[in-house]
């Protein structure tokens, strides 16, 4: 079994949706800037909310393999270094 992309916490006043962002991810692995918490959260007053927000989002959250891709782009590097 993997592991999660998006977990639901309810709250005094609502609920909290923490979700893998992808994006981020990227750009820490390209190594440029300051590294940064892949995993955010978002607050959400109902339940509806937290619906509509994980129909549009859940696809775009799938955790990538940050090891495959660091070892991919050194590989690649380690290539171009030889011509």
């Amino acid at each position: 079994m993997g592991e999660y992309c998006c977990k639901i916490e309810a709250l005094s006043n609502g609920y909290e949706v923490e979700m893998y962002d992808p994006a981020i991810a990227k750009k820490n692995s390209s190594g440029k800037g300051p590294y940064q918490e892949p995993w955010v959260s978002m607050a959400f007053k109902t339940p509806k909310e937290v619906a509509m927000f994980i129909e549009k989002n859940l696809e775009k959250s799938k955790k990538m393999d940050e090891y495959s891709n660091t070892f991919d782009m050194l590989v690649a590097q380690n290539g171009e270094d030889d011509e």
